[in-house]
């Protein structure tokens, strides 16, 4: 079931991405790479060259690096490094959901008492 959820979420992050970019030459280039790495099931290289071209503003790589950082525990087994200033940045070029409406809109296990 994780091997499959984890293949979903690739699909999706890949089948979202545009087909032209603003620089085409030098992001074009750094999309291929980043999917390489995807592809290749090399997470971390994978989400570094996300994670770059989200800082250019690159908004669906800034989708995937999101969900790739949002999910990483649970998918890869591991955490990518982020600064919360820079996931927010994402959220708001991607128009991601933000960690604390995530939160929010989570159930709270509460205790009886």
């Amino acid at each position: 079931m994780k091997r499959f959820t984890l293949i979903a979420v690739v699909a999706a992050c890949l089948a979202a991405l545009p087909a032209h970019a603003q620089d085409p030459a030098h992001e074009s280039t750094a999309l291929e790479r980043a999917h390489a790495e995807m592809a290749a099931d090399h997470w971390r290289a994978a989400f570094d060259a996300f994670a770059a071209l989200a800082d250019q503003g690159h908004a669906q790589a800034a989708r995937v690096a999101h969900q790739m950082w949002l999910y990483a525990p649970k998918l890869y087994g591991q955490t990518f490094p982020a600064e919360l200033a820079q996931v927010q940045r994402w959220e708001a070029l991607c128009d991601c959901v933000s960690l604390k409406a995530r939160r929010a809109s989570q159930p709270a296990a509460r205790s009886s008492s």
